[in-house]
């Protein structure tokens, strides 16, 4: 069994990186935007390929991405 946590993203994907590191998590939960918005900037290709390197290198897996608040299973309105 791995031990990891919900990972805050204020300042980014590497920041969350450092985070899990300094708190010794082997696996982490992130957002990969914010979870109350539909839309967000795209993430940066070359920050994503650092997060993945720095995980593999701490030992750090699986990630999970957290769904987005906006979610509704019980809707009937596709988008949602």
């Amino acid at each position: 069994m791995r031990i990891g946590a919900q990972i805050p993203m204020a300042g980014g994907l590497l920041v969350a990186l450092e985070y899990a590191m300094a708190t010794e998590c082997e696996t982490v939960q992130i957002f990969s935007k914010s979870p109350r918005r539909w839309a967000s900037p795209p993430l940066d290709e070359e920050t994503c390929a650092l997060f993945r390197t720095g995980c593999e290198e701490a030992g750090i897996g699986p990630v999970f991405a957290h769904a987005s608040y906006l979610i509704s299973m019980g809707s009937d309105d596709p988008v949602l």
